[in-house]
């Protein structure tokens, strides 16, 4: 299984951030293989649909899970059609959030924001 995390780089490592489709980067984990690599999310600095275009990120890397604090209604709907699972994390540690998700114990990510679009 491939889990995605929004990560931030604080001065103590990494840690997940706040935000699925601003965020600078992405850890995937593998459980299979116990690597992580960090991706870098190119849809972060777009004006307007960054979290669509990280769902896809997120999709095109072959993803079945996503931690993650937030997402928009437009990026849910792209990662619940590629069978994408998304998680709400416990607390900011990464690899704890991991180990929670193995064990059954994160709770789906149900409360889905209409997203912050821009108006034009």
């Amino acid at each position: 299984m491939k889990i995605a995390l929004p990560i931030l780089n604080t001065n103590n490592g990494q840690s997940i951030g706040p935000s699925f489709g601003r965020t600078s980067h992405f850890m995937i984990y593998d459980t299979l293989t116990k690597q992580s690599n960090v991706i870098e999310n190119t849809a972060m600095e777009l004006q307007g649909g960054a979290g669509i275009r990280a769902a896809q990120i997120i999709i095109d890397l072959q993803v079945n899970v996503l931690i993650c604090p937030q997402c928009g209604e437009n990026a849910e709907v792209l990662l619940k059609k590629a069978n994408v699972s998304i998680y709400r994390n416990n607390g900011t540690d990464i690899f704890e959030n991991i180990n929670l998700l193995i064990q059954n114990k994160l709770n789906s990510l149900d409360d889905i924001h209409p997203g912050f679009h821009h108006s034009r």
